[in-house]
Parts: structure tokens; sequence; C-alpha cells
């Protein structure tokens, strides 16, 4: 996703930042923002109590955005609203490409519903049996529906330019179960200078820097070898 104007035009409630506005600030390639506030007003019509109203109303005019625009679109969810989650979660179902959540603190953020159904690998670090465990199902899917998946071999992320040691055996899972795939390694720069201090403050105005290397064909090397290479390939081109 890439924002070629830097606006992002605010979620204007009630009745303002709707799907008319959204949409013409991101046919200006800026960010258009859907505002949920107050929708079960707008949509009185609608079948159902208030709640149920909202919710089939943000459906709707995330939908008629859509039919507008080919742009980037968000909404703007307040965490004080009631049906709160319930309007994260038609967000995720309806595939908008930004949530922004103010009017409180988002610690009970639903994201579970977008790692139960946006084809996540939900690991358990405390508990390597089932990591390896999923991630071998992982493998055996992509390797039967010749499908592609992300793995970060170096764990946790490092506060500095220097990344950690790579962890092995959820790459060697992959590479077991799903020998026709190939290996694709990416480096990123200086993701690290966003959380240098932590969660709080983010590190704001980084550029990241994206290398997409050549693949690796798993079935071609052992898996030592094809490991080292990645790992390698990775660092090396850190900046």
């Amino acid at each position: 996703m890439e924002v070629k104007l830097p606006v992002i035009q605010g979620g204007m409630g009630v009745g303002v930042a709707l799907s008319g506005l959204a949409s013409a600030v991101a046919n200006k390639r800026g960010i258009g923002v859907i505002s949920c506030a107050g929708l079960g007003l707008i949509y009185h019509k609608s079948p159902g109590d208030y709640l149920s109203k909202c919710i089939s109303g943000l459906k709707e005019e995330i939908q008629k955005t859509k039919e507008k625009t080919k742009g980037i679109i968000g909404v703007n969810i307040m965490v004080a609203l009631t049906n709160y989650a319930d309007m994260v979660k038609i967000s995720i179902a309806e595939k908008v490409d930004v949530i922004f959540v103010g009017a409180g603190l988002p610690f009970d953020l639903p994201s579970s519903y977008n790692l139960n159904h946006g084809g996540s690998v939900l690991i358990n670090r405390k508990d390597p049996k089932q990591s390896l465990s999923a991630i071998k199902k992982m493998a055996q899917y992509i390797e039967a529906n010749k499908r592609t998946t992300v793995i970060f071999p170096e764990g946790k992320r490092s506060k500095t330019e220097k990344p950690r040691p790579f962890a092995e055996n959820g790459l060697k899972i992959l590479c077991k179960y799903a020998p026709s795939a190939y290996v694709v390694p990416v480096t990123i720069n200086n993701s690290w200078k966003m959380t240098k201090w932590g969660s709080f403050p983010l590190g704001i105005g980084n550029k990241l820097d994206f290398i997409i290397h050549a693949p690796i064909s798993v079935k071609n090397m052992p898996f030592s070898e094809l490991f080292e290479k990645t790992e390698r390939i990775i660092t090396q081109a850190i900046n």
C-alpha cells in the first residue's frame, strides 16, 4: 500500500465522513476515511435495533465507497462506542485498508478475528510443540495449494541495526513439508528505528527499504546450506 498524497481525511461524524467524502479523497490519492459514529441515525430505516442499524450502515458505506474508488480507504472507530468490537470486525471483514482507533485505548482490540480469518499461523512462543505443529500445517497447505507464506526467522525484532541470530526450526519445518517451494530472502532496512524506544513512543519519519533477493529452490540443496545462505544474504544487505 502506497499513499501518493500525504493526506489523511478526518473521520468526522455524525454523517459527514461517509462514502461521498471518503471516495473523493481516495480518488485524489489520499486516504479516505469513513466515520462509524451515529450510523444508526442515518440508516434508521434498516431492520433491527440501533446497534444493528449501525453495523449494517457501516457495511453499506464501505461497499458504496469501494464502488466509487479504487483508492485507499479507512474507517474511524471510537473505542467508546458500545459496539466498538463489532465495527472493527465489520471493517476487517469488508477489507478496508486502514482502521483508525480513538476516544479510548484499544486494549481489547479484537485482533483475533483478523488472525483467525486472515490466513495467519497462530503460534504460542512458550509452546514449541504447538508452534511447530502449526507451521507444519501451514507448510502442508502451501505445498498442496501452491501458495506463499511469510516467516520471520529472527523472531523478536532487534532494537539495533544488527539482527538477532536466526532460529532455524520454523523454516526447517516449512522446507521439509513444502519441498517444491522456493525461499525468497527479504531484507528490511531501518525497521528497528521504529521501536528503538519500545512500543512507545514509536519512531516516526523513518524510511523503510525492502530488498527482495533472488529465490532459492528448497529441493536443490541441503537445509543447513540453504539456512546459512538465506541468513547471510539477508544480513549482508543490511545497511
